[in-house]
């Protein structure tokens, strides 16, 4: 499998359960093994290679999302609400820290951990309320798992194209959601 970014890594050598692993990634530049991708990662992804203008300075592999917001069938705002649910998802749910807790533990970093695991559910939790549990099923499968949409559509018992369809009326639920939160938040 190749290597994932230290903010993807579990701690302590833990492996993450195959059920968890997050297939957003990105093959970094700096570590030698990794200057460019293997013919079957190549083969089983979309790979984006690294620019001199992007954050990130590895290859990173095109989610489904992407595909979705460059194909206009999303918006930014939809885009910018699923990466929001993602990072909540990462942390609440996968259980993925911020880079550099796992480098000293010690109790501030380990209640800083918990804290933001508990806030990120609280936050996925208000959001589940809003969209509904088909929905937030939908968004986790497209979203957190990147699953085909024939995959998709077997889970839910149709095809790829009104699973397609369903995900895309999922996501934009989701933006419309963390609109209302964010509109009661400020009120």
């Amino acid at each position: 499998m190749a290597q994932t970014s230290k903010a993807l890594r579990p701690q302590g050598g833990d492996q993450v359960p195959a059920q968890l692993q997050i297939r957003r990634r990105v093959i970094y530049m700096d570590e030698p093994q990794f200057h460019s991708p293997t013919k079957e990662l190549a083969q089983h992804h979309d790979l984006a290679p690294p620019s001199k203008l992007s954050a990130t300075k590895g290859w990173e592999v095109k989610s489904r999302v992407d595909s979705l917001h460059k194909g206009g069938r999303i918006d930014d705002a939809e885009k910018a609400a699923c990466d929001r649910w993602l990072k909540d998802w990462e942390m609440g749910v996968a259980g993925v820290v911020q880079p550099g807790l796992s480098e000293r533990v010690d109790n501030d970093n380990l209640r800083c951990a918990m804290d933001g695991r508990i806030d990120a559910l609280s936050r996925l939790r208000r959001v589940r309320d809003e969209i509904g549990l088909l929905n937030e099923s939908l968004i986790e499968m497209c979203v957190a798992r990147d699953m085909s949409w024939v995959e998709i559509g077997r889970r839910i018992g149709t095809t790829n194209k009104p699973a397609l369809e369903r995900g895309v009326a999922a996501i934009t639920k989701l933006s419309d959601a963390y609109s209302r939160i964010d509109s009661k938040k400020n009120a």
